[in-house]
């Protein structure tokens, strides 16, 4: 995956930024909580979105929640078009960091 799919994934949000953590894990940065939190509930599952609504919205994005699968819309050296990945998403917290990014 890359900025472009997650731009794709993400489509109708404003991403600010990414920072990669490893191969499989990154940080995607809205312009603020209000719309990271849209865009997160918007790409839950609808069982994640159900179980989002229980826990209440303090809660909600704390915990890892199943989102959509994401859909790759061209062949590119990550992945071929049509293929679909698993996506699980949260809220970050301040320990979703690289040691590099804390400098």
């Amino acid at each position: 995956m890359v900025y472009a799919d997650l731009k794709q994934y993400f489509g109708g949000f404003d991403i600010v930024g990414v920072r990669w953590l490893d191969g499989s894990s990154c940080n995607v940065q809205m312009k603020d909580e209000f719309a990271a939190k849209n865009a997160l509930f918007k790409r839950c599952a609808v069982e994640a979105q159900e179980a989002a609504r229980e826990v209440g919205l303090e809660q909600f994005g704390l915990n890892w929640l199943e989102a959509i699968p994401f859909k790759k819309k061209k062949n590119d050296d990550y992945g071929a078009k049509g293929s679909k990945a698993a996506m699980y998403i949260r809220l970050a917290t301040v320990q979703d960091v690289t040691h590099k990014a804390m400098d």
